[in-house]
């Protein structure tokens, strides 16, 4: 039972000295008890996550007298509760579900308590009554074993089947994403005009950007709708690709110019009414030659587009804009305002009446246009300039316009409720206030902030908080992506500690979604990865789930497989070897991606990592397909201790609760190092053995990513001022190792 021995050790000893006290009285009761111990543990052991476990608690002369029960998730505690019911209570023992053991007083409750999430505590009426309830206990283990396995599927909510839409686009999966699409038209939560959203989203996605414009029907089936940011800006790209980028190129302003007046500007003139802050370079691009395509574009309007494509880190300017300080002309507030509000450019309109001289006609025009552009930003604009007016042309503005002010009031004043942290109460009111426009920023500290002050209980036992928090998250907005992401170790340290329930595994899978979307592997993202991908193969997944996350890293080690991550490399392909395996054949493939990239950058390999892709390939039962590869290195020269000859004849101690992964890179550097002492620990609490191994060894290695919060202080107390307390990266061996080759002792 790998990541178990530590805590069943403990209880097993307390256990047999509990035992022993009475053993000499009734051999016979506590042998009973041993036996039904082990069956229930190799019962449970099969899938921790996913079975209940009854273990002895006490005993005396007649056997044993009480016991507990221990479930990791709350819908596996209810269930189980139901069971126990049925079969023990009342009728032989004191079993009610009255709640779990919030405050233990002995020895091996605490040691239960620390390991699962929802312990029971009952007793029997004693004497040799006690005796049928082993019976009764074998009874329900044997009804349970003979169950087939059930999976719980998830209910395919609008918000994942609209992820999946989403990474089917990004995969470029066009004959996906066109049935998920379906799926979606068939949940009845779309209207015609979403419908439409949905469709050019899907086009744009995939790149068609020709079949978007050929025929105009697609583009022009949206011109009477009020049209998301996002959508707009797919439109306006789509002609910007089709009918503009040849010119980028080219330094000839006016060819770019007439091609934009032959065949966009007669047709599609209504896509310019209003950017609305749209910062996609061929969008900055297009809206600049619409500017530049008139016959006295605006200097003002053309700076801050050109600012902004500057400050883009996708696109550099094109060859055709001009040098603004060489004399293009700024335009006629007044009269420009005008016209473009006659043409429905309602944005370029407003831009010009806030210039023109104050009048109540220009006035009116303002709160006419910010109505039609009918965005958050338009809204605040407008009542700023409302603010310069004199009151008495304030006070001349009639019921229509009174209405509109109105109606600018609640709009900021709603968009200020949901972005008020104050009243941000949980993790669904955080999703909503990013999506209402909480700066990033401000979102990531304060989900830094929330997740040290909710309770992790107001959602372990309430699976529906759960699953309001992921509807929330996957019905994201392409502009809050970033900001989600930033956000997503805070909400790991929040969840850490309930990932028995079902609910949080499917965040989990939300979450890891949303990270290979957004597309920025840095360091923070792919620790984030890590953590995801060590908690759902430690909770346990069906298969098909499994196969999807196989999926999922081998996208992601295509895309970071080089010698800045290979330590992040090796510890992922590292998870899929400790781990059960539901599917044998698939993991193997993360096995030849790790065997491409160590081929392709072998010079740069340690070696460790060496000894580590043996290891590996013993797992995988591949060993043949590396033996070419490790023999060449052999070739090149054995390096011996290498990179960590330094440890010889030093102490190293290494904790972590993934003990597997503690034990491999112990292995690996007990046949680098011989002289090397060594010890692992996996304690869960701050036992005087851990405290021992901080204050004496010579190096300490605390894989914090895999830890809990009180062992850490108690190895800071033990340790003092002693160096060398090594934080590594990750919770692999890999990541372990790197840091024992870089520390100086």
């Amino acid at each position: 039972m790998p990541g178990e021995s530590s805590w069943l050790g403990a209880y097993i000893a307390q256990l047999d000295g509990s035992g022993n006290a009475v053993h000499d009285q009734n051999v016979e009761g506590v042998r009973l008890a041993g036996s039904e111990t082990c069956a229930w543990l190799k019962f449970w052991a099969k899938a921790p996550a996913t079975r209940p476990l009854v273990l002895p608690l006490s005993f005396d002369h007649d056997g044993t007298t009480a016991w507990l029960a221990c479930a990791d998730s709350h819908l596996l505690a209810n269930e189980m509760c139901e069971e126990l019911t049925a079969h023990v209570g009342l009728a032989y023992t004191d079993f009610t579900p009255v709640g779990r053991v919030a405050i233990p007083h002995d020895a091996l409750t605490q040691i239960a308590v620390d390991r699962f999430k929802w312990v029971y505590r009952f007793e029997g009426r004693g004497g040799r009554e006690n005796e049928p309830v082993w019976s009764m206990l074998g009874i329900y283990r044997t009804s349970l074993e003979s169950r087939p396995e059930r999976y719980r599927l998830a209910p395919q909510t609008f918000g994942s089947i609209k992820l999946r839409f989403e990474r089917a686009i990004a995969a470029g999966d066009e004959r996906q994403a066109y049935r998920l699409l379906e799926e979606l038209k068939g949940t009845g939560r779309l209207n015609a005009q979403n419908e439409r959203f949905l469709e050019i989203h899907l086009l744009a996605g995939l790149g068609r950007w020709s079949p978007m414009v050929a025929g105009e029907t697609k583009l022009l089936a949206l011109r009477d709708l009020n049209l998301p940011r996002q959508t707009l800006g797919e439109a306006v790209e789509a002609l910007y690709v089709h009918f503009l980028a040849r010119h980028e190129n080219d330094a000839d302003l006016a060819a770019a110019t007439a091609t934009f007046n032959e065949y966009v500007r007669p047709r599609f003139a209504w896509l310019f009414r209003a950017r609305k802050s749209i910062t996609r370079p061929a969008v900055l691009k297009a809206f600049a030659l619409n500017e530049l395509s008139r016959e006295r574009p605006d200097q003002e309007l053309l700076t801050t587009l050109r600012a902004e494509l500057e400050h883009s880190d996708e696109s550099s300017l094109p060859q055709w804009f001009p040098n603004l300080q060489a004399g293009v002309k700024t335009s006629d507030s007044l009269y420009e305002a005008n016209t473009a509000f006659e043409d429905a450019e309602y944005e370029r309109a407003m831009t010009f009446f806030k210039r023109a001289p104050v009048s109540q006609d220009v006035l009116q025009r303002i709160l006419e246009c910010a109505a039609e552009i009918a965005t958050v930003e338009a809204a605040r604009e407008a009542l700023d300039a409302l603010g310069r007016y004199p009151a008495a042309m304030q006070d001349a503005l009639g019921p229509r316009y009174t209405k509109k002010i109105a109606r600018f009031h609640k709009s900021l004043d709603s968009a200020q409720s949901l972005v008020d942290e104050g009243a941000i109460a949980d993790w669904s009111g955080w999703a909503r206030a990013v999506k209402a426009g909480l700066p990033s920023l401000d979102a990531s500290r304060l989900a830094t902030q929330k997740a040290e002050e909710w309770r992790l209980s107001d959602y372990s036992s309430n699976p529906e908080a759960v699953a309001a928090f992921m509807a929330e998250v996957e019905d994201y907005e392409e502009t809050v992506l970033r900001t989600y992401v930033r956000s997503i170790p805070a909400i790991l340290d929040f969840f850490r500690e309930g990932t028995g329930v079902p609910e949080v595994q499917r965040l989990y899978q939300t979450l890891l979604t949303l990270i290979l979307l957004e597309g920025n592997d840095g360091l923070e993202e792919l620790d984030s990865v890590q953590r995801i991908t060590a908690t759902l193969l430690e909770s346990g997944i069906p298969a098909a789930d499994y196969r999807g996350l196989v999926d999922d890293m081998q996208e992601l080690l295509a895309r970071v497989g080089s010698p800045r991550y290979m330590n992040w490399v090796f510890d992922i392909v590292e998870l899929f070897a400790l781990f059960p395996r539901p599917d044998k054949e698939a993991p193997l493939r993360l096995f030849f991606a790790l065997q491409q990239i160590a081929s392709q950058y072998r010079h740069r390999l340690r070696v460790d990592q060496w000894r580590g892709l043996e290891l590996l390939a013993q797992d995988f039962d591949q060993l043949p397909a590396v033996r070419e590869l490790l023999a060449e290195q052999g070739e090149e020269g054995e390096r011996g201790e290498g990179d960590f000859a330094h440890l010889a004849n030093k102490s190293v101690a290494i904790y972590t609760l993934t003990e597997s992964a503690g034990q491999r890179a112990i292995q690996i550097l007990k046949s680098l190092v011989p002289l090397c002492r060594l010890e692992l620990n996996s304690d869960y609490v701050a036992t005087t053995r851990l405290k021992q191994l901080a204050a004496n060894s010579d190096v300490f290695v605390f894989a914090w990513r895999s830890s809990k919060h009180q062992a850490y202080f108690a190895i800071k107390d033990a340790r003092g001022s002693r160096p060398n307390l090594l934080l590594p990266e990750g919770k692999g061996s890999a990541s372990i190792l790197k840091v024992l080759s870089e520390v100086a002792v």
